[in-house]
């Protein structure tokens, strides 16, 4: 397999997400035994076509072997290093209250190299609170408390009005990326990326684009 550094090359978001699917389905072929599997079938299980695969597949390199297939195991590392999965994402949870615990026992953070260090939120009865060791934190004092050379992404569950301010104190911040889950569009600052929705598509969405954008 040859691996190919693609930052130059312009990459749409739709071919991450299809990329992040890859990398689900690819995980669950490997925890089952699969050792070789072809752009066909791989096609098949994620309802696309075979040539829609090996278009994504090859804009990053030469994995498959003719007639063969792809090996399962050595394309999963491949599609977990483009994406920027192969290192840890330090996140903080902003407004997501009690529901943080969800995120802290995720399957899918622990996966995939994501580590929530901080929890915000500005409900008077939640902050001081514990949660798996970690103390929810005042809103007010993100400027304070958040350190942009530790936090990488921010995950923001707050009000839809509240959400555009937040995303400008994270970037005055200097938080490269943030997910937020509000039905409506926000001004992004030129130093962020910022998507909205699913929570193990959109990160490996987001990691990828803050991976070609911030070399290291």
């Amino acid at each position: 397999m040859k691996d190919n550094d693609n930052r130059s090359k312009p990459i749409t978001d739709l071919t991450i997400r299809r990329l992040s699917s890859y990398l689900r389905t690819l995980d669950i072929l490997e925890k089952t035994g699969v050792k070789i599997i072809s752009s066909k079938k791989l096609a098949d299980i994620e309802g696309i076509s075979d040539g829609l695969v090996r278009k994504d597949l090859t804009l990053f390199g030469s994995f498959g072997i003719r007639g063969t297939g792809y090996h399962v195991s050595p394309l999963k590392r491949h599609v977990t290093r483009i994406l920027g999965l192969d290192r840890r994402w330090n996140i903080v949870l902003i407004g997501t209250g009690e529901t943080s615990k969800i995120f802290l026992d995720s399957e899918a953070f622990q996966k995939k190299n994501f580590q929530v260090i901080k929890i915000f939120d500005k409900t008077p009865e939640l902050i001081g609170k514990k949660l798996d060791n970690l103390v929810i934190s005042d809103m007010n004092n993100l400027e304070n408390e958040i350190d942009p050379k530790i936090v990488d992404l921010a995950i923001v569950a707050v009000s839809p009005p509240d959400v555009q301010s937040v995303i400008d104190r994270l970037g005055k911040i200097g938080i490269k990326g943030a997910l937020y889950f509000a039905s409506r569009s926000v001004a992004v600052p030129k130093n962020m990326v910022v998507r909205n929705q699913d929570v193990s598509i959109e990160l490996g969405t987001l990691t990828y684009h803050i991976s070609r954008k911030v070399p290291g």
